[in-house]
C-alpha cells in the first residue's frame, strides 16, 4: 500500500498571530519562521495522529490481492470518497461506481470492501482509492486539543532552536494533548 497526498490544505488551523500571542512575541521580524513553524507542527501532529485536520485529498494505492478483503482507508477522517479506479493486468483502468463497493466512513479508519470479486486486476497497485480527508475546511472545524498541541510543539521548536535542543524530544504534556485523537490498538 502507498499514500500519497495530493493536494494539502489551504489554510493552517493555527495562525501565526495565535502563534505569536502563545510566544508572547510582538514583532512581526520572524513570521515567515512562524509560519514554518506552524506548518510542519500540524504535519508533524497529523503524522502522530493519523488524522488530517483541515481538508486535503489523498491518494491510497492498493494491490490488486487485497480487493477481497475489507480495506483501511488511511489517513483518517475520511469524509469522501472521490473515486475508485481499478488498475488492470494489461494496463487498462476502469472506475467503479459506488454500487460495486460499500463503505464505512464512521470507524476510523474508514473501511472499504469491494462489493463482488473484480477479475483482472493488476497483483501490485491494482486499486486506487481517492479520499478527502480532514474535520472541515475552516480552523474552527479542528478539535482544540489538536491546535493547541500545534501551538504547544511549534513553541516548543520557536524556543529551542539549535540542532542539539531540537533532539531532546518533544515538549511536555504533547503526548496528554495527542491521546485522545490517536487510534487505540488491541
Amino acid at each position: 500500500m502507498s499514500l500519497t497526498q495530493i493536494a494539502g490544505p489551504a489554510l493552517e488551523p493555527v495562525t501565526v498571530v495565535e502563534l505569536k500571542t502563545h510566544l508572547r512575541v510582538e514583532t512581526s521580524d520572524e513570521d515567515a519562521f512562524l509560519n514554518d513553524l506552524v506548518r510542519t507542527a500540524r504535519q508533524q501532529v497529523e503524522a502522530m495522529t493519523g488524522k488530517s485536520l483541515i481538508t486535503q485529498q489523498w491518494l491510497q494505492v492498493v494491490d490488486g490481492n487485497r480487493l477481497n478483503a475489507l480495506i483501511s482507508i488511511l489517513p483518517s477522517p475520511v469524509r469522501s470518497i472521490d473515486s475508485l479506479t481499478i488498475n488492470a493486468a494489461d494496463n487498462t483502468t476502469s472506475v467503479l461506481s459506488p454500487g460495486d463497493y460499500s463503505a464505512d466512513l464512521i470507524s476510523d479508519p474508514a473501511r472499504l470492501k469491494i462489493n463482488s470479486s473484480l477479475v483482472g486486476a493488476r497483483c501490485f497497485n491494482g486499486l486506487e482509492i481517492r479520499v478527502t480527508t480532514g474535520f472541515g475546511d475552516l480552523p474552527t472545524d479542528v478539535p482544540d486539543g489538536l491546535k493547541r498541541a500545534i501551538v504547544v510543539l511549534a513553541g516548543h521548536w520557536f524556543e529551542h532552536r539549535t540542532e542539539a535542543e531540537y533532539r531532546t524530544g518533544t515538549p511536555a504534556g504533547l503526548d496528554l494533548l495527542l491521546a485522545p485523537y490517536q487510534r487505540l490498538s488491541i
